[in-house]
């Protein structure tokens, strides 16, 4: 699978995020920097043993479809590095992404070896976070490889052909075809709507992330970037109306004016 994390959630938040993005999601573009140079950031800056998400983070995701070889023997010595810091749970997380997206290939296994590390609600949002972008990606590659989004790689590989899949319609009734065949349940009191049920497990594993940890602003607007490229509006408002008083006055005006937008 490829990550995400990413192909359009860091498509938008990163392009600068996840790789090419809708005019909906460039709404959500913040000032970003060139992947290479938010690389370099990590690799040159020592590492910052209180990390947070930053422009750094958000660039470093952006455009990963687009990387040339240069960019990803780059990112291969980023992985490297933050192996060495590996006991920080910010920075382990950080290269189990970049592990996905380059490999191409999501798994749950890493974030299960996370289980036993998490100490508290901020170490929990983390891991709920990571889990909603393997579910979001795990929905664009599930839709990829069914409708022929695909490619071979210069190894003979098969691998989704994410500039193919910038002209899908998550609307196009094709998609809930997929349905039949997924059993996914976090909340037996939860009843899913008539999205595609991975994304609904995407969604709430954002929201799980959102309540443990409501200072992290990141999480909502990856929420948000999810909910408006799956096309529901209604939610989005609801979303945003119930979490303006968790922020500060430049993160509510920022919600606002999107609230606005729909």
């Amino acid at each position: 699978m490829k990550f995400p994390s990413f192909l359009f959630v860091f498509m938008a938040l990163y392009c600068t995020i996840f790789s090419q993005t809708t005019s909906k999601k460039k709404a959500f573009s913040e000032h970003g920097m060139n992947v290479r140079k938010a690389a370099n950031y990590y690799l040159k800056k020592k590492i910052n043993p209180s990390p947070q998400f930053s422009v750094q983070y958000a660039s470093l995701f952006s455009g990963l479809q687009g990387y040339r070889k240069k960019d990803t023997l780059l990112a291969a010595k980023l992985i490297k590095r933050l192996y060495k810091v590996n006991d920080i749970l910010f920075y382990r997380l950080m290269r189990i992404r970049l592990e996905w997206e380059f490999r191409q290939h999501v798994q749950l296994s890493p974030l299960d070896s996370i289980l036993p590390r998490l100490k508290n609600n901020i170490d929990s949002s983390k891991y709920y976070y990571m889990m909603g972008l393997y579910f979001e990606d795990s929905m664009y590659v599930r839709t990829a490889r069914r409708f022929g989004y695909v490619r071979v790689n210069s190894d003979g590989n098969e691998i989704v052909d994410w500039r193919k899949m910038r002209s899908f319609k998550f609307d196009d009734p094709r998609l809930f075809e997929l349905h039949n065949d997924i059993d996914i349940d976090i909340s037996s009191n939860h009843n899913y709507s008539k999205r595609d049920p991975i994304a609904d497990t995407a969604i709430l594993y954002y929201k799980k992330a959102i309540n443990l940890d409501t200072s992290e602003f990141y999480y909502l607007k990856n929420l948000l970037i999810l909910l408006s490229f799956v096309g529901d509006d209604a939610e989005t408002q609801q979303v945003i109306s119930s979490n303006l008083g968790n922020y500060t006055d430049k993160e509510k005006k920022w919600l606002k004016k999107y609230l606005d937008s729909h």
